[in-house]
């Protein structure tokens, strides 16, 4: 599993560079399906009710690969 970092600012941004399209409760993973990666999104895998800094710790720790986006 490979873990999706970015801005909270850079949401749409973020999805859309890496091909990434929520639409409607459907999600396409341009990344999982041609690439084979299995992404750890927040809106996906984050279990609620669970602080922010707990569910990044355990994605980082639970991901062979971290995929940070960096921005202004």
């Amino acid at each position: 599993m490979s873990f999706f970092l970015y801005s909270s600012a850079d949401d749409t941004a973020a999805l859309k560079e890496m091909m990434i399209v929520i639409d409607d409760d459907k999600e396409y993973q341009y990344l999982e399906r041609e690439h084979g990666f299995l992404l750890c999104l927040h809106l996906r895998n984050f279990i609620a009710g669970t602080s922010i800094i707990t569910n990044i710790t355990n994605a980082i720790l639970g991901s062979r690969r971290v995929i940070l986006i960096l921005s202004r």
